[in-house]
């Protein structure tokens, strides 16, 4: 409850940004460049969990058990989420060896390294030029 306060708060500061001529234009283009991310954010969203979907069934498609490196579609929905931001935790299942799990075992790590470049790619090309297309189209209306 107190978190909600808090953003609160600071979006009313963040009003009271429109008195002063400085701040005002910048305080409106955050606004419309929120505002219109809206849309984004829901391409985004069925991005990252079909992509979520289809690591979970990767995970789960192999019978060895030691390969399954999501135990849930949130996990799996994490793990694009950062996979998309470059992080790569789960790695040793589709490349080298980690303990007692050994990449050259898994018959399904091509699969899963064509998702995770799949992922990548959509993610930092096709996903950050349509935002910045969004910005820039919200900049040129304030």
């Amino acid at each position: 409850m107190e978190i909600t306060g808090i953003l609160l708060l600071w979006y009313g500061a963040f009003y009271y940004l429109r008195i002063w001529n400085e701040g005002g234009y910048l305080a409106r283009m955050i606004r419309e460049c929120i505002s219109g991310m809206k849309v984004f954010f829901l391409i985004y969203l069925m991005y990252l969990l079909s992509f979520a979907q289809g690591f979970y069934f990767l995970s789960y498609a192999n019978a060895d058990s030691d390969f399954h490196f999501v135990p849930s579609l949130w996990h799996a929905f994490r793990y694009c989420y950062l996979a998309a931001l470059g992080d790569f935790t789960y790695k040793p299942y589709f490349s080298g060896k980690l303990g007692k799990i050994d990449a050259a075992n898994n018959k399904l790590a091509y699969i899963g390294w064509g998702l995770l470049t799949l992922t990548c790619i959509i993610s930092t090309v096709v996903m950050l030029n349509l935002l910045v297309a969004i910005i820039s189209d919200r900049f040129l209306d304030v």
